[in-house]
């Protein structure tokens, strides 16, 4: 199959993959806090936080590095794949212990520890799935991995909602996710029944290998976790379930809209590891293709968040107790922006093999962040009894941190002053938006949007925020061949 093929057939199955990945996840998100409620969903946000950040530790960045490896030399599949197993297996297996043993020593509430305990049986496994979807990733075969991802993520969220419909015990709904995890991982496996006569234990070599390279990956992401998942830690710590519920519904609300961003980092990731190496000029051209499609993207939806968040709920029909979200999403509202472009330009970086330079940032947002969280959720808490506000807040302030230390990582004239302008005409286009979406009345419910969003295409299209050359580059890019 050709290189431009490959990767539109990438495109479109990866696109395909985060919309129905997007309808099923509201679908439960129109469930879920409904049944578990603003405590429920407290103490189910903090045992998520507490296993996520004990299986950040599991990978050691070997993810990016089967990425960019196997996207450069597809011979060595089997071999990398199999070392960064022997890395994962053992330590996964370390942190399930971990988990177990944390979750009696914090003599939590019953349900939390119950929630901890059902979780912490699907690190290993999450573990071992992330390297299979890494690999194909690596040989630019997305389409299998997409297909795992759809069966993860039906099995989850049907579940889930039977669950729920059924009035099933609330361990049941963390137990749903760890099955779904296993038979997506099953999925994934099928797609390396060719290798299994090449393959044979991995040289200590290459264990060696990719447990180094992969460290300068590992730190960014763990301490990139451990600064945005500590929140629903440090909001039990400080407050109650009721607010650890509202945050963690406004921030899954916001992790629904984040399917563009992570549909390009996915699908070009790839793309761009091969374009660094053999054409810095059309790695350039992409790396500025993709910020400005998030921009233009991000921006309708931060605005949603920031002007209509109270009517978002209502069509939801969330209870009354949910209202402490509100002020919640408006603050994600602005952070929707930032997190859109840190989520492209850290993906240009990594394909750029700037992960050392991210591992620094993350370090300083993880040792400003946390105490930063601690201060804000306090504050916030005593001043208007909603700590989720303060911890949010914290989040957003970090990122822009992020962003900028990104734009400043970014190699050499990837980026210049038309793309600073770009984001200024971007901006300018959504102020019609958002007077529209500020000014209309509550009885037009949620339905304003589409209106608004017509409006925010005309003013792009007056302010030239889309330029149709855009197409013709991109197109050029894609219609080079990859190597086999």
């Amino acid at each position: 199959m050709s290189g431009s093929r490959l990767v539109v057939r990438n495109i479109l199955s990866t696109f395909a993959t985060q919309i129905i990945s997007w309808i099923l996840t509201f679908a439960v998100m129109l469930y879920l806090p409904k049944y578990l409620g603003v405590d429920g969903m407290g103490k189910f946000a903090f045992a998520v936080s507490l296993v996520g950040l004990l299986s950040a530790l599991v990978p050691l960045g070997t993810s990016s590095v089967l990425i960019r490896d196997i996207s450069r030399d597809r011979s060595r599949t089997g071999e990398l794949l199999l070392a960064a197993l022997a890395t994962r297996i053992p330590i996964g297996l370390a942190m399930t212990v971990l988990a177990i043993v944390i979750d009696h020593l914090l003599k939590c509430p019953p349900l939390t520890q119950t929630f901890i305990l059902c979780l912490s049986f699907g690190i290993v496994l999450g573990a071992v799935n992330d390297a299979l979807t890494a690999a194909l990733q690596g040989q630019e075969n997305i389409h299998r991995s997409s297909f795992a991802i759809i069966v993860e993520r039906f099995l989850g969220s049907a579940l889930t909602i039977v669950l729920v419909i059924c009035r099933a015990p609330l361990w049941t709904l963390a137990a749903a996710g760890v099955f779904a995890v296993a038979i997506s991982l099953l999925v994934n496996l099928t797609a390396f029944r060719p290798l299994l006569p090449t393959l044979h234990f991995p040289k200590k070599a290459t264990v060696t290998y990719i447990s180094k390279a992969g460290l300068p990956f590992a730190g960014w992401l763990i301490f990139r976790t451990f600064y945005g998942q500590t929140d629903p830690i440090v909001l039990a710590l400080i407050t109650n379930d009721k607010t650890v519920g509202w945050y963690a519904v406004a921030v899954r609300l916001v992790g629904t809209t984040l399917i563009l961003p992570g549909a390009i980092s996915t699908t070009l990731l790839p793309t761009l590891t091969r374009l660094y190496h053999e054409n810095l000029e059309e790695f350039q051209l992409l790396s500025r293709r993709m910020l400005a499609l998030a921009i233009l993207c991000g921006t309708p939806i931060a605005m949603a968040f920031l002007c209509v968040p109270d009517r978002m709920l209502n069509f939801m029909r969330f209870p009354g107790e949910f209202s402490g979200s509100i002020p919640v999403l408006r603050v994600s509202g602005i952070g929707v922006f930032f997190y859109y472009m840190a989520m492209i330009l850290g993906t240009i970086i990594i394909a750029a093999d700037g992960q050392k330079k991210m591992f620094r940032a993350s370090v300083i947002a993880t040792v400003t962040g946390i105490p930063a969280c601690f201060l804000g959720a306090f504050i916030t808490h005593r001043l208007w009894h909603n700590g989720a506000v303060g911890a949010i807040w914290s989040d957003v302030l970090l990122e822009v941190y992020l962003t900028a230390a990104y734009l400043r990582m970014a190699p050499a004239r990837t980026f210049n002053n038309e793309s600073l302008s770009l984001i200024g005409r971007t901006v300018l286009a959504s102020v019609p938006l958002i007077a529209l979406l500020s000014l209309t009345g509550h009885k037009l419910g949620l339905w304003i949007v589409v209106p608004s969003l017509l409006l925010y295409a005309l003013m792009c299209w007056l302010l030239r925020c889309f330029d149709p050359q855009y197409l013709v580059m991109m197109r050029k890019i894609l219609r080079r061949p990859a190597k086999a």
